[in-house]
């Protein structure tokens, strides 16, 4: 138990090393950022369709900014925030359960590592395409192909780096070998 407290502290540490982007996107859209800052300019001028908004009934993006911050964006961005943690707190300690009984059987586990993050690439990827082409937001249909597509890379940046620091610090000792880059970190850790 105390290895697995141990590999659930550490894997915390490397999630924290950059999932602090992805509490301070959420942070911020709980705020609300107003029609004058910088996020609502960028969103405004690389993931957003003028001509889509004017659609929509709008003369600008700064005016449904609010709704999207405060529903679309918060929603997709605390969802992929919970599914990152889980995911590497649920291979943090079932590492510790695998059945590694003999030197270099570790490596036969890392198809499972690979499947697992697979799992996990694939439902971020789900969750960005389900936010960003919901009928259920109506800022939604003011997103072009680019901004989605732009949505999508910062998503995978600011949540699966984080995982893989959480599971590369994170992974029982015995079964780094699993793990890419795992069995090259120091032995202390």
């Amino acid at each position: 138990m105390k290895n697995i407290i141990q590999s659930i502290t550490y894997s915390l540490i490397g999630l924290a090393t950059i999932s602090w982007i992805g509490i301070y996107l959420i942070v911020i859209s709980v705020a609300d950022p107003g029609p004058d800052s910088y996020i609502v300019g960028f969103f405004s001028d690389n993931i957003m369709s003028e001509e889509r908004i004017q659609n929509l009934g709008f003369d600008n993006f700064a005016e449904i900014s609010t709704s999207f911050f405060t529903k679309l964006f918060f929603h997709m961005n605390l969802t992929l925030a919970i599914l990152t943690t889980l995911m590497t707190l649920a291979w943090c300690v079932a590492s510790h359960y695998l059945n590694i009984d003999s030197p270099g059987k570790a490596k036969i586990y890392a198809l499972h590592w690979l499947v697992f993050t697979g799992i996990f690439v694939g439902l971020v990827l789900a969750i960005v395409f389900y936010f960003t082409g919901s009928t259920q937001y109506s800022s939604a249909q003011a997103i072009t192909k680019g901004g989605q597509f732009l949505l999508l890379v910062m998503s995978l940046l600011i949540y699966v780096l984080p995982y893989y620091l959480g599971v590369l610090l994170g992974t029982a000792r015995f079964a780094r070998s699993s793990v890419l880059f795992a069995n090259k970190l120091p032995g202390g850790f």
